[in-house]
């Protein structure tokens, strides 16, 4: 594949904080990412180089109170302050003026109509859409990207098949609370097959919302679990990536971070930044200026 291309993994409510104790990045070992950063992910080692940024971006976007899911998504996947565009921070799934908002300007979309190939890496199951179709769920922010740029879901059969990865990385989640045959996998081969499917995409989009779910729970030890996991999810991507792949990892707003509070924080989004274009997530300020730096890496 020629070009530059991106793999944008969206980590839900993941901040970025001074050293504490009650912040799990000032005390769980990220081998791999430690090793990428040159130390914790804290304020004490945000910095930028050619190949590598990791810094906090504003997530509260100029208006007041907590930043919340909805309206901090749409930003950062369409670079329209959804926040002031309602005037308020909304939470969970979008409502309608943000719908309009993601169907007309979703990167997802903007990618497709730009000529580049694009798709939602997660695994569906049937089961959702009919919990849907009952009203029973409503459509994330990412879910209605992929609606409004046409993109065929991927289901439990491409998950079997390496050619999907599911929210919580390894599929044991799905195995054991759903009772699906899926294999349960190392999250390093979750990472090769992010990998896969970014060998034949422009641009690959991948969610994990497992850290918004610990840190709404203050759970110190399973925050450390699964940061660990995610590490070797990342390590697993670098291992087999090639050289013209950018990775990309933001959040929407701060939550797990700071656990001695069950909210989102007032803390910039995490953004992580490495690849050969990386440098041009140096002059990102805030959760806006995303999805339009990558687009023009991919031009």
């Amino acid at each position: 594949m020629s070009g530059q291309n991106v793999i944008f993994i969206f980590i839900d409510g993941v901040g970025v904080d001074k050293a504490h104790k009650d912040n799990p990045f000032a005390s769980v070992h990220l081998e791999f990412l430690q090793d990428l950063v040159g130390g914790p992910l804290t304020r004490d080692y945000c910095k930028s180089t050619k190949e590598m940024v990791f810094k906090g971006i504003d997530a509260c976007l100029g208006v007041k109170g907590f930043p919340q899911s909805a309206t901090g998504q749409t930003a950062l996947f369409t670079g329209i302050n959804a926040a002031k565009y309602l005037g308020y921070h909304y939470p969970a799934y979008p409502n309608e003026p943000l719908i309009e908002l993601l169907e007309k300007y979703s990167l997802l979309k903007k990618a497709i109509e730009s000529g580049f190939s694009a798709t939602f890496a997660n695994a569906y199951t049937p089961l959702y859409f009919e919990l849907v179709k009952k009203g029973r769920y409503r459509h994330s922010a990412t879910t209605i990207s992929v609606l409004a740029a046409g993109i065929p879901f991927r289901m439990v059969d491409e998950l079997q098949n390496g050619e999907a990865v599911y929210w919580d990385i390894t599929n044991r989640r799905l195995k054991e609370e759903r009772g699906l045959s899926v294999p349960v996998i190392e999250p390093e081969q979750a990472g090769k097959n992010l990998v896969g499917i970014a060998e034949c995409n422009n641009l690959v989009l991948f969610e994990t919302f497992a850290t918004d779910m610990i840190g709404h729970k203050r759970s110190m030890e399973p925050a450390k679990e699964f940061l660990t996991l995610f590490d070797r999810f990342i390590s697993g991507i670098y291992q087999y990536k090639q050289k013209t792949m950018n990775l990309v990892i933001c959040s929407d707003h701060g939550n797990v971070e700071d656990l001695s509070i069950g909210t989102h924080t007032l803390n910039p989004a995490i953004l992580l930044a490495a690849g050969p274009c990386a440098y041009s997530f140096d002059k990102a300020e805030d959760l806006t200026d995303i999805a339009g730096i990558i687009l023009n890496i991919l031009c």
